[in-house]
């Protein structure tokens, strides 16, 4: 049983100086809104399992799903119903001003990464199917993400945000193999956790790691 354990607490980690094993963790607030039976709590979790073995940070979502007004109860959150049902076209200012309510009732202040899934093929420009902004001068980020990212072909889209996210909105990398690469990289099931890790550079993971919200231990 022990064995099992130490198996799957170790599978994100690195090597310090000495050799010792440091694990790298961020709490991530996960807000569910529209009205899409199709979205599962369950291809979420995959989503940010692809997205931990790409960038060796445990990415841990306490997710709140918020098509019902049961679901933001069990999160605690006194939200109407109608916030569950935001779709676009919607006016970023006003989009922004939603989540900005639902990050203070839900999310804690050490709590730097929220992704909201969002009732949508794609955003405002008809393309991109997720992005992130930033407030309070980086420190905080919301990544907002459609649900045609729930497709096999996109199922990377959410470590790629999370890259712009730790990397403080970095520019695209010309490595079509990289996960920065503009158009994404498609995960072909199975994929071993070092071909995911391949997908980032350790210049890269270095600099994610000495993100605020990005605890050690």
């Amino acid at each position: 049983m022990s064995k099992n354990k130490d198996k799957k607490t170790s599978k994100n980690t690195s090597l310090n100086a000495n050799g010792q094993s440091i694990r790298y963790t961020t709490d991530v607030c996960v807000f569910i809104l529209g009205d899409a039976a199709g979205v599962r709590e369950e291809d979420i979790i995959t989503q940010f399992k692809y997205a931990s073995d790409i960038w060796g940070i445990d990415f841990r979502p306490n997710i709140c799903d918020l098509r019902t007004r049961e679901g933001a109860r069990k999160c605690g959150l006194s939200v109407d119903a109608t916030l569950a049902r935001i779709s676009v076209p919607l006016q970023v200012r006003k989009r922004e001003k939603v989540f900005k309510a639902l990050r203070k009732g839900n999310c804690g202040r050490k709590t730097g990464l929220a992704v909201f899934y969002i009732n949508a093929q794609d955003l405002q420009d008809g393309k991109a199917i997720g992005n992130v902004r930033w407030d309070n001068n980086g420190t905080r980020g919301n990544i907002v993400m459609t649900y045609a990212t729930f497709q096999q072909k996109n199922m990377d889209i959410l470590a790629h945000e999370f890259g712009h996210a730790l990397l403080v909105n970095a520019r695209h990398s010309d490595d079509k193999n990289n996960i920065m690469y503009p158009s994404g990289t498609v995960i072909v099931s199975p994929i071993s956790q070092r071909q995911l890790r391949s997908m980032t550079t350790s210049k890269q993971r270095a600099k994610a790691y000495k993100r605020p919200y990005v605890n050690k231990i």
